[in-house]
């Protein structure tokens, strides 16, 4: 829920602002902005009965060091500029027209009016300032409130000061054209207004029923009670007895409270006569008997303007004002959500709005404008959802999206695409567990509801238990959101598994590394299935589980001594997950096999051989051998086809003790045998 605020204080700050005098020329001038002045800024547009309040309040923020909100006066220059390096385009003004401005702001639609020809505005403008609810039904829009205001009548003559919502109903529908004797003249708002608009609801009225009043004069600008000024026959500037127009009390008051430089439109016809009218509020109550006449806004003891609660709380003619936004540029879930946006106008739980502060409700109070609890609450039933309003424009919602899935080892697959022409501009993917509850990580943020822009079409989760998942997907865009698809997809989890091993501490070069491989699982279910040793990619040797264990047989001619790395990995069953570990061990030279033949007797004035084979599985026997009397090399050879033949120098009388030594190679060692041999 969001936080309240507490009537006292409501109270309070309403009456500070319109303490005696407090409110004469306290402002400053608030003109539009600068031109295209920032990137980064939140562009409002649309009506003339909230803009100088909005002016204020984004002077304000920004003062205090808030976002920048750049809020155009609805009067002006025929052209606007909001953006650097943007598209001139006319200027909205009205409620109306800042609200079709925002649709086509947010469609990269042409917008135009009486003041400049349609230009596409796409991106242009963030909110639209509103006096009115939603002209068209849906949700793509919601009508923020952030104040509440009255509209009364302004006129000139004794006739018109006291009227019933009959007779104003009359008045404005033809079927009164006088009052005790003397002429009506009724005058409107500018087509688009939003005071218009709710006026003529408010007496019963549509714009059909005012067809009726061609003359363009009687056509004003919203809340400029000047704009009734003529001249007379002498060239004078008069009001003219019998007009008669609806208008803002929060207008008048700021008006006439001269709030601030550049507000005043209506000064001078109220020094010309035109004076705020009184309304039978008990008229426009059902059962309801008697007359209760009050005006909206009355002077106090100090010659201040302010509110008449009764007025304003009355459900015909008081109104809450609003700002208008897309609703999913506020929604913090979507793709679409803009925080600045959000930080402006929506209070909710212990975020409090920029124009829901203390200091933002003296402001609206200032203006002539009541404060309300439900300021920024998107929870209140005076917030009101809306459609685009833009009645040329050819958008529809997308049709239900194609969802596609896999499920692995405790994973799962969405993929997604559009399901017809109209192409959607994101999609709303919420995945749910076997407990009927959104996927959530270690730390309870939810993974699965997700708002992802139509330029990605695939998500993966992982590390899921076993059980039937539920897919949803929903195809949307600016107009609306699509019938949900939905997808039940099992997934089974497989359990971990740690994998372990024994070997001897080294291997000669050429003979199998034998080692043995243990899985032990996380779950019930022994492993089965195979392990393997791999080099990088390669297989170098495998083994098959029984009861968890494997004997992984590693012929290496391949590697010659020295330190070796490998991977041994289990390859995982249908209830085990995979899983692999780092494998080291050193390569020595191996050591050949000798066979020696020598003969034991020897002539002493004559040469002798000695033969000697040498051999070794997967290598190739190279090198020397040399045959030693003590210290002194009797012979020697080279090794050729695993056999090197040595002729021993003639060895004098007596027994000899020869050393027959092999010198090795990369892969052998070298070795020394003895042998004896008597020379006689």
């Amino acid at each position: 829920m969001r936080a309240k605020r507490s009537t006292a204080l409501a109270a309070a700050v309403v009456t500070a602002a319109l303490a005696g005098g407090s409110l004469v020329s306290v402002g400053t001038a608030h003109a539009d902005p600068a031109s295209g002045a920032a990137s980064g800024q939140l562009v409002g547009v649309g009506s003339d009965t909230t803009q100088d309040v909005l002016n204020a309040l984004a002077a304000d923020v920004q003062r205090t060091g808030g976002p920048a909100l750049a809020s155009w006066n609805a009067t002006g220059t025929a052209t606007i500029t909001t953006r650097p390096g943007g598209v001139a385009f006319a200027r909205p003004n009205g409620s109306g027209d800042g609200r079709k401005a925002l649709t086509d702001s947010l469609t990269d639609s042409a917008f135009g009016n009486a003041a400049a020809s349609p230009v596409k505005i796409g991106g242009q403008v963030d909110f639209a300032r509103s006096s009115g609810g939603p002209g068209a039904s849906g949700t793509s829009l919601t009508f923020i409130p952030f104040a509440r205001d009255a509209v009364d009548y302004v006129a000139k003559g004794s006739w018109l000061q006291q009227l019933s919502k009959a007779q104003l109903q009359g008045i404005y529908n033809h079927t009164i054209t006088s009052l005790d004797g003397h002429p009506v003249t009724p005058y409107l708002p500018q087509a688009g207004s939003g005071t218009r608009k709710f006026f003529l609801s408010a007496i019963g009225l549509t714009e059909s029923d005012v067809t009726w009043i061609t003359d363009a004069k009687q056509i004003v600008e919203e809340n400029h009670g000047n704009a009734l000024i003529t001249k007379d026959a002498s060239n004078n500037d008069q009001v003219a007895d019998g007009v008669i127009a609806p208008f803002s009390a929060a207008s008048w008051i700021a008006q006439l409270n001269n709030v601030s430089a550049g507000v005043d439109q209506t000064s001078q016809a109220v020094s010309l006569g035109l004076t705020l009218g009184q309304i039978d509020l008990d008229s426009t109550v059902s059962g309801a008997s008697g007359t209760d006449f009050e005006f909206a806004a009355t002077k106090d003891a100090q010659g201040v303007w302010q509110t008449v609660p009764a007025f304003y709380s009355n459900s015909t003619f008081g109104r809450d004002v609003y700002n208008v936004v897309a609703t999913r540029e506020i929604n913090p879930a979507s793709a679409f959500f803009k925080q600045s946006l959000y930080d402006y106008f929506v209070t909710s739980g212990s975020h409090v709005a920029l124009l829901d502060s203390a200091a933002a409700q003296a402001d609206i109070a200032k203006y002539g404008f009541q404060n309300v609890s439900y300021n920024g609450d998107l929870t209140s039933s005076h917030t009101k959802p809306g459609g685009l309003e833009d009645s040329s424009l050819q958008l529809a919602t997308p049709a239900a999206a194609h969802v596609s899935t896999s499920a692995g080892n405790g994973s799962l697959g969405v993929s997604w695409s559009a399901g017809s022409a109209t192409a959607p501009s994101d999609y709303w993917v919420t995945v749910t567990g076997p407990d009927g509850k959104p996927l959530k990580d270690a730390s309870g943020n939810v993974l699965s509801n997700k708002d992802i822009l139509a330029g990605k079409n695939a998500l993966t989760w992982s590390g899921l238990a076993s059980g039937s998942y539920t897919v949803t997907v929903q195809a949307a865009n600016i107009v609306g959101t699509a019938d949900a698809t939905t997808v039940k997809v099992a997934v089974t989890a497989k359990a971990a598994t740690a994998i372990s091993y024994s070997r001897p501490a080294n291997v000669a070069y050429g003979y199998n590394e034998r080692i043995t491989a243990k899985v032990v699982p996380a779950g019930q279910a022994v492993p089965t299935g195979q392990v393997q040793l791999l080099d990088g990619a390669r297989v170098v040797g495998s083994g098959t589980l029984v009861k968890g264990v494997a004997v992984v047989n590693f012929l290496n001619p391949a590697y010659q001594p020295g330190w070796h790395s490998f991977t041994l990995k289990y390859l995982g069953d249908a209830q085990n997950q995979a899983s692999t570990t780092r494998v080291g061990f050193t390569i020595v030279k191996a050591t050949p096999a000798e066979r020696i033949s020598f003969p034991t007797r020897v002539g002493h004035t004559r040469t002798s051989r000695i033969t000697v084979a040498l051999s070794s599985p997967h290598a190739s026997v190279s090198g020397w051998v040399s045959v030693y009397d003590g210290r002194k090399r009797v012979g020697f050879a080279k090794v050729v086809g695993g056999k090197a033949v040595v002729t021993v120098a003639r060895l004098g009388r007596g027994t000899h003790k020869l050393r027959i030594a092999y010198s090795g190679n990369s892969v052998l060692n070298a070795t020394s045998r003895w042998v004896t041999v008597k020379s006689v």
